[in-house]
């Protein structure tokens, strides 16, 4: 464990209940091949979905870096979000 200057702590060990990449997936898609339980997924339980996909780990990260850019300076206090357009309403 690590002290931060502020007397906080943090652990230095990566987790081990973090999942392994498409872990999660494979244990709720019951076997089926991943672009077919992507398909499924969005036509029967997120079909107000606008991207009908899951978002990749680099548009998460795109959004990440450019919310910490300089080019985000005009955001102050806002949720951000990226949900490939679930929501049906910004309020």
């Amino acid at each position: 464990m690590r002290i931060r200057p502020d007397g906080g702590s943090r652990e230095t060990q990566p987790s081990s209940k973090l999942a392994r990449p498409g872990e999660f997936v494979d244990k709720i898609s019951g076997g089926q091949d991943f672009e077919e339980f992507e398909r499924e997924f969005f036509r029967s339980v997120r079909p107000t979905s606008l991207l009908k996909r899951f978002e990749r780990v680099e548009e998460i990260a795109n959004v990440v870096a450019f919310v910490c850019s300089p080019l985000a300076s005009a955001i102050n206090g806002a949720a951000v979000r990226a949900d490939g357009g679930v929501v049906k309403s910004a309020f």
